[in-house]
């Protein structure tokens, strides 16, 4: 089963996004925090990273930033999410950038073409 950390601080949209990623057969791991994050990855490996640009603390960019200058998760793709402008991700370069509002539908094809490219699929 494809395993995929979800990082956003509101914590209703984290809920839904988690339980209709786990319907589409998905194993998401839900943190509300980039520091969270950091520390799951400290303990486990997931296929994919889902982060919303503008989260409390630590930025989804910074975030990104951070995981892609760690030798042991450069290669994690990461899928950026905003309801804001989406040129905030300079200094970072994620897989795929989504617009928010997404569908269902828009992330799990997001997620299957990243997957494919990194083979993970």
């Amino acid at each position: 089963m494809i395993t995929i950390l979800m990082v956003d601080d509101n914590a209703r949209l984290l809920s839904v996004l988690s339980r209709a990623l786990s319907g589409a057969g998905y194993h998401v791991l839900p943190v509300e925090s980039a520091e969270e994050a950091l520390e799951l990855l400290g303990m486990m490996r997931p296929d994919a990273l889902i982060c919303d640009i503008s989260l409390e603390g630590m930025s989804g960019v910074e975030l990104c930033r951070r995981i892609q200058a760690h030798p042991l998760y450069c290669d994690l793709p990461v899928v950026l999410m905003s309801g804001h402008d989406t040129s905030q991700t300079l200094g970072c370069s994620p897989a795929a950038v989504l617009q928010k509002p997404v569908t269902l539908q828009q992330i799990v094809a997001t997620l299957t073409s990243v997957l494919e490219k990194s083979r993970h699929v």
